[in-house]
């Protein structure tokens, strides 16, 4: 089958993650169908990158599982904060059936995440083989990863992005706005290393993989830097320095909370699998040294 005629069904096409994979998979070659809740600025981005939007609500299977059904790949790239387990296993309710009605999709695309593997602080590089030290807050994804990963008539894959940074930010977003804002409170001691990845680099794994990947395995995907959060940090406030004239204050703080527990954490990944195995490799390779293109560009996304 070409690439031409290939379908690629996104769910959380208007999201961060999953407007950057939707707008990969087209550029690729292939036809691309986003699901998205509500028409919004977005969803034109959408179509004016040649790709079909459909409206529905991962919470209600009627709205979008015959589009499950007839893509020859599914990337599962939604996430609703407010609920992320029950909100991602209902959709893999729908692609589980699909595919074992044996007219599903031939290839299925998971987000999962470094927190997984949970805190490494003094810990050498993680790898996909790595056991898992999962959170509370993330420790469900462990069945939902299984249920992917053991699928009998598609290819199940899942795929573990770092911090992602870039376009509109995701995490980083909040450390421009604070450090714009004059102070930064962060969980941890500040020596804990995270892996980070660019937002395209991502997109360009989840096309990789669709087209090299191996079925039932999983792929962590990152960049190869190297730097604490401290150090990441106090390049977001020199650029926020450059811009205010003033020089924002980092406090590092004990984690309140879940999601704090997971900011503290050292999760240092190592991408050799996915860079063997998909061909594929990050274009951007550290956030500290272009953090001035990534303030700026988050400054824009701030505009109407």
């Amino acid at each position: 089958m070409d690439i031409e005629t290939k379908c690629v069904f996104v769910a959380g096409a208007t999201g961060y993650v999953g407007q950057a994979v939707a707008l990969a998979f087209r550029r690729a070659g292939y036809r691309v169908v986003g699901l998205a809740r509500t028409e919004s600025r977005k969803t034109q981005i959408l179509r004016q990158n040649e790709i079909t939007v459909i409206f529905g609500d991962v919470a209600k299977p009627e709205t979008y599982a015959t589009y499950v059904q007839r893509a020859d790949v599914v990337v599962q790239a939604a996430c609703d904060y407010s609920n992320m387990a029950q909100q991602d296993k209902s959709i893999l309710d729908v692609i589980v059936n699909a595919v074992n009605s044996g007219e599903g999709p031939l290839t299925v695309l998971y987000t999962s995440g470094a927190w997984v593997y949970g805190d490494r602080f003094n810990d050498e590089l993680i790898t996909e083989s790595s056991p898992w030290k999962a959170p509370p807050l993330v420790a469900w994804r462990a069945r939902h990863e299984e249920a992917i990963l053991s699928l009998r008539n598609a290819s199940g894959i899942v795929i573990r992005p770092g911090c992602i940074y870039g376009k509109s930010g995701s995490l980083t977003a909040a450390w421009f706005a604070r450090a714009l804002a004059g102070s930064i409170k962060y969980p941890g001691t500040g020596q804990q290393r995270w892996s980070l990845i660019h937002v395209d680099d991502v997109a360009a794994a989840y096309v990789a993989a669709a087209e090299r990947g191996a079925r039932g395995e999983a792929y962590n995907i990152c960049d190869p830097s190297n730097d604490s959060i401290s150090e990441v940090l106090d390049a977001v406030v020199a650029a926020a320095a450059a811009r205010t004239g003033q020089t924002a204050t980092v406090e590092f703080v004990p984690p309140t909370n879940a999601f704090e527990d997971c900011l503290a954490m050292g999760v240092h990944m190592d991408a050799f699998k996915a860079r063997d195995k998909l061909q594929w490799a990050p274009a951007h390779t550290s956030f500290k040294r272009e953090v001035d293109t990534y303030l700026d560009t988050y400054l824009a996304h701030l505009q109407p």
